[in-house]
């Protein structure tokens, strides 16, 4: 599985695909099987559990719609947390955001089908009734998601100078 972002449209499969965020699949041999859009996530990032559960991170500005309805980014950028079936229809969305920017970096299963998803931030971030303010230009974040993406806790690290 691979998310990526091409600056140009390219051909998967035989298809032609145009440019923006995209999650890929491809076969245990490496044929491919499906290429599905996403809006136009920056750096997204993808988890896979072995029974084929499908997360996808990234970073938006303005609003977009990646399948459940449009999410407007709180400030300059939010981060957001996609999951998808295993044929790559999204299934629901959960946005970490608030004043300044957010920026997603990393987001990974855990055994109990959460996710736990990391980060930098300024100004403010919230995930559900969890919010945090920047100590500095930029802090980092993580914060846990239950399998709903319903935010269990969320942490954020940093001092004065920026943190990533």
């Amino acid at each position: 599985m691979i998310a990526c972002k091409p600056n140009l449209p390219f051909e998967f499969n035989g298809a032609y695909v145009p440019a923006g965020s995209h999650v890929l699949k491809h076969s245990s041999g490496g044929a491919p099987i499906w290429a599905k859009p996403i809006g136009m996530l920056e750096s997204p990032s993808v988890a896979v559990t072995p029974t084929g559960s499908i997360a996808v991170g990234g970073t938006f500005s303005g609003t977009q719609d990646f399948g459940t309805g449009p999410l407007t980014a709180d400030g300059l950028s939010d981060a957001v947390v996609l999951l998808m079936d295993s044929a790559g229809a999204v299934q629901d969305a959960a946005q970490l955001g608030g004043a300044g920017s957010g920026h997603l970096q990393a987001i990974a299963f855990e055994p109990t089908g959460g996710l736990l998803a990391t980060g930098e931030f300024s100004g403010s971030l919230t995930a559900g009734t969890f919010s945090a303010t920047s100590n500095g230009s930029q802090d980092m974040f993580m914060t846990k998601l239950d399998k709903n993406l319903n935010p269990v806790w969320r942490q954020s690290f940093g001092g004065t100078p920026p943190d990533r």
